[in-house]
């Protein structure tokens, strides 16, 4: 059973979503205080080697989880 996976470089991730997130910049600061900030135990945050990828779902579920937004279950 495989799940396709939205993975973005940081700077890929921006850009799909500008408007939508600030700054490569605070999202960077975001993955830098991930131990801190509940980002390392939301799996959005995925490392090979010296790349730092971000799957968009789950980044966005932590975003909604870190300002109290109600996930919605799928029907």
């Amino acid at each position: 059973m495989s799940t396709k996976r939205n993975l973005y470089r940081v700077r890929d991730f921006q850009q799909r979503n500008a408007g939508m997130y600030p700054t490569e910049s605070a999202i960077r600061w975001a993955i830098f205080n991930e131990k801190t900030n509940g980002l390392a135990d939301s799996g959005a945050i995925l490392r090979q080697g010296r790349n730092v990828f971000i799957d968009e779902d789950r980044w966005f579920a932590w975003l909604d989880r870190i300002n109290g937004v109600e996930q919605r279950s799928a029907a």
